[in-house]
């Protein structure tokens, strides 16, 4: 009885398998640039002119993907780690030091050094209206605390990155499909030419589809 109890359970698990399985073995593989994906039967690439990358669209019955093979296609949303060590954020905090009369560039602005930063509490986010991390600054020697609030693309994604045959990956997946991007970015860590594909106004099992998708990237 123990034994068919387990067969009973392990079945259902079987069939989703090779169900999935009999799926991948029947789709497509489609190439751009240095790589290439498995599509279901229905999609289609459709090269389009760029003036200085090569791009175009894979078509489905229901989805729609847009490349960008070159040295300049959109990296996608950063992460919170790649945003906040960009710095570009610091800027935000010397214009309080411009003084009256004289004229900046945004190479020139007043000196702020960052000493720390830490996660926005619900007392900072009250205090700087929604400040999701709080960085302690000196110019000169005034020492102050001033906010840092994150890229809307960056709070609206969620974004993985990892490596795989001496290439940078990240994957980035609209927490709302519809409004949002599903897509990947990849290059070789020691290279400038990069892909981007992205999928947008999805569904949520468009969205699971476009992911399974993007899982099957391999380097040609």
């Amino acid at each position: 009885m123990k034994l068919l109890l387990v067969l009973l359970f392990l079945l259902p698990l079987t069939s989703c398998n090779t169900v999935e399985q009999q799926e991948k073995e029947d789709w497509q593989k489609i190439t751009v640039g240095n790589y290439s994906f498995k599509f279901p039967a229905d999609f289609n690439l459709i090269e389009e002119t760029g003036i200085d990358s090569y791009v175009g669209r894979i078509e489905g019955d229901s989805i729609n993907f847009f490349f960008d093979y070159g040295e300049y296609p959109n990296a996608l949303a950063l992460t919170p780690e790649q945003y906040l060590e960009d710095s570009t954020w610091v800027k935000d905090a010397s214009y309080q030091f411009m003084e009256s009369g004289k004229t900046y560039n945004v190479d020139m602005l007043p000196k702020v050094e960052v000493i720390s930063m830490r996660k926005a509490t619900l007392e900072d986010s009250l205090k700087w209206k929604g400040s999701d991390y709080v960085a302690t600054g000196r110019h000169e020697k005034y020492v102050f605390d001033f906010p840092i609030y994150l890229p809307k693309e960056t709070k609206e994604h969620d974004v993985s990155i990892d490596t795989f045959d001496n290439q940078y990956r990240k994957i980035v997946k609209a927490k709302n499909p519809k409004k949002g991007i599903t897509g990947i970015h990849i290059k070789p860590l020691n290279g400038d030419i990069a892909l981007t594909l992205v999928a947008d106004s999805l569904t949520e099992s468009q969205q699971e589809l476009v992911a399974k998708i993007l899982s099957t990237v391999r380097v040609k």
